[in-house]
């Protein structure tokens, strides 16, 4: 190759290679941070969305069960009152047939607060009204420590 010399110093010095090293480091340690920092939001967010799916899955049992609820007319006149972490809730609901051609069932259904290995916890009990009693099935919904519910009469 005609014209081409050799350069007098090929390579890098050392003090250039340090400088790139701590550089690199730099820039390792405030990515690492980013990520970190992104992890916990993440972890964050995911732990409150199952909290929330929990709650969710939790009232919209209760909701569903409420609304089929059979109501039965009290000697007095009064409404009923629960706070669930002190007393059980018990009711009478009715669930609406699953295939077309087959009946409602009658279902009798408690909620009660109960201590678990996990902490405590709204347990749901249910079991089919008739006769011969039935199985009895069982919901578990964590983290849910308690709730009130209160009836109230609508008048006109």
């Amino acid at each position: 190759m005609k014209g081409v010399r050799p350069l007098p110093h090929a390579g890098f010095t050392l003090v250039e290679l340090l400088m790139a090293a701590v550089t690199a480091a730099l820039l390792f340690a405030a990515f690492s941070a980013l990520l970190r920092g992104g992890w916990v939001v993440w972890a964050r967010t995911t732990d409150g969305l199952e909290e929330l799916n929990r709650r969710r899955a939790f009232l919209e049992c209760v909701a569903q069960d409420l609304t089929n609820a059979v109501a039965f007319p009290t000697v007095d006149g009064a409404q009923p009152s629960v706070r669930l972490e002190a007393q059980p809730l018990q009711l009478y609901t009715v669930q609406p047939a699953r295939m077309e051609g087959q009946p409602a069932r009658l279902w009798w259904v408690e909620y009660a607060v109960e201590e678990t290995p996990a902490g405590r916890a709204v347990v749901r009990r249910a079991r089919l009204f008739h006769p011969g009693g039935g199985d009895a099935t069982q919901q578990r919904f964590t983290g849910i420590e308690g709730m009130a519910f209160r009836g109230a009469d609508r008048e006109g």
